[in-house]
């Protein structure tokens, strides 16, 4: 793959190739009806600036790559206007065609790539053949959705927020992410004209009902037009004599802030900035988000994920109980018994019936993005690690659940506070939060403290969870890698490195307490209750 394959044909030499076998079996089907086209008329007649080629790819096919007339430049149309609202034009683009100035277009989102030439494994010139035009075709053919965010993030300058519907031309640059369809059925068509697509799926009154404010003008009109918008919002402001916020300024700060470090610096930010973040999506986990309707967008899958990870730190700290005894243990499980009043008539409360909701939306858009983006790549490709691995924790829950949640237990007689929880213990130094050393009537409960002792009195047991939560902890970093990047977590792009770490440290500490459970119920004896006495296994 250019200069730094490490052996057989590179990228470049695979198109020519390609072409070639293209062309031949074009000419034995079509005859006479074939219709030669030339590479140098499809780049817009060869390149601008001087292009070193690859020594190890493709030596003359290089060459003659750039002995068209012209250069991109000329090719490029006479620029209308300025971006404005945070997005770029083609037109814009298109002025920006050299070697030490060189931008492209990849799935909406405008690239500076001007740095990166040199580092492209495919050699300069798979880049600079595009310079000043939309790539995604190509790009998308040969490369995996995440290349742009893993190798160059800092190359994206915005994105090309304008659209042509119906001869109006819309800015929907800040309706992208509230966009039902999600974000790529739009960009797909950026800087284009996408009315035939439009109409075939919306109703005629789409656009003044639900963006009205994206439209900026007509086309033809001239660039005038895109001034007229935010000249015509001021004027009912200019008018009542109110002071309109600067809402573009506000837009700038905000993705200064996001390129670099924000507001706080060092580590503290970087964490602060995660905590925020991760707050932030899972109070969204389900309801205000969109993949109810389940699309490819992702922030449902990440919203799930991080309201499911909250849940698992709060699972592990209540199964810290086990080291308490019986009482504290058992006590903690009935906790969760007292609250079935909220769970709509079901033998369950609310927060499990919420956290179901959140794995079945977790488990379905995961399957549903695995089918559409990676279900084509092989397992040696790393693309399906994070569902071979969900896969696996799909079936280890299930065998959970049904040993633990639903399975047959003895009865032990507790003595539960009288108000959920024994917040007087705290004023004792004792943390026996749920029981109380006497009452008129014990209550029997689910004697889930033995059952914990029996199941990993079985060494086969025992190593099946540790196995599992070692694949949970795989599962995690793989997904918080993925998510940390998310433009919807907010997190500064300097402090992206230090968040994944964080994350890193925080699941492997959690692991660290599950994989404690099952050694401790292996190695160590049953304590004796409060009350009931815990017969020897």
């Amino acid at each position: 793959h250019g200069n730094n394959r490490l052996g057989g044909n590179s990228l470049l030499d695979c198109v020519v190739f390609g072409r070639v076998a293209g062309k031949h079996a074009a000419n034995y089907i079509l005859g006479k009806d074939m219709k030669s086209v030339s590479l140098i008329d499809l780049s817009g007649g060869g390149l601008s600036g001087a292009v070193e080629a690859s020594k190890n790819a493709g030596g003359s096919y290089e060459d003659n790559m750039n002995k068209g007339t012209g250069g991109g430049a000329a090719a490029a149309p006479a620029a209308g206007g300025g971006g404005g609202g945070g997005g770029y034009t083609l037109e814009e683009v298109a002025k920006h065609t050299t070697k030490t100035d060189c931008w492209v277009v990849v799935n909406g989102e405008v690239l500076n790539v001007t740095s990166f030439l040199s580092e492209h494994p495919g050699g300069e010139l798979a880049i600079l053949t595009f310079a000043g035009k939309d790539a995604s075709e190509e790009f998308n053919m040969i490369h995996p959705p995440d290349v742009i965010p893993k190798y160059a993030p800092d190359s994206v300058i915005g994105r090309i927020g304008w659209v042509v519907v119906n001869g109006e031309v819309l800015d929907v640059t800040k309706f992208l992410s509230e966009h039902p369809g999600g974000e790529l059925a739009i960009l797909t068509f950026a800087g284009k004209d996408a009315s035939e697509e439009f109409n075939m799926i919306h109703p005629p009154d789409v656009i003044p009902k639900y963006a009205p404010d994206s439209i900026i003008g007509k086309v033809g009109t001239g660039a005038p037009a895109a001034s007229a918008a935010p000249a015509a919002a001021a004027a009912p402001a200019a008018a009542s004599g109110a002071h309109a916020r600067n809402w573009e300024k506000a837009e700038k700060n905000k993705k200064a802030r996001m390129d670099g470090e924000g507001k706080i610096s060092g580590w503290f930010g970087a964490l602060c900035y995660m905590i925020l973040g991760f707050m932030k999506e899972i109070l969204f986990t389900i309801v205000p988000q969109k993949n109810i309707v389940l699309t490819n967008d992702r922030i449902g899958l990440t919203r799930s994920a991080m309201f499911m990870f909250i849940f698992i730190i709060i699972h592990a700290v209540g199964n810290l109980h086990v080291f308490l005894g019986p009482d504290d243990f058992n006590g903690y499980g009935y906790f969760y018994v007292r609250l079935y009043w909220t769970g709509f008539g079901l033998k369950a409360n609310i927060v499990e019936e919420y956290i179901l909701l959140a794995a079945l939306l977790h488990i379905f858009v995961a399957l549903k993005r695995t089918w559409d983006i990676s279900i084509n790549y092989t397992v040696a490709s790393g693309k399906l690690n994070l569902a071979i691995s969900g896969i696996t924790l799909l079936c280890f829950m299930t065998i959970h659940l049904f040993q633990f949640r639903f399975g047959a237990t003895e009865p032990f007689n507790l003595c539960p506070p009288p108000y959920l929880v024994n917040i007087g213990t705290l004023f004792h130094l004792r943390l026996n939060l749920f029981w109380v050393d006497q009452c008129e009537t014990p209550v029997p409960v689910r004697d889930i403290y033995r059952m914990e002792f029996q199941v990993f009195q079985d060494i086969h047991w025992c190593l099946f969870y540790i196995f599992a939560v070692v694949v949970f902890s795989i599962h995690m970093c793989l997904g918080w890698a993925k998510a940390v990047p998310a433009p919807h977590l907010e997190i500064p792009k300097r402090y992206q490195s230090k968040a994944i770490h964080v994350g890193y440290v925080m699941t492997m500490f959690i692991a660290l307490i599950y994989i404690s459970f099952p050694v401790y119920t292996h190695l160590w004896p049953m304590a004796q209750g409060q009350i009931s006495a815990e017969t020897p296994l």
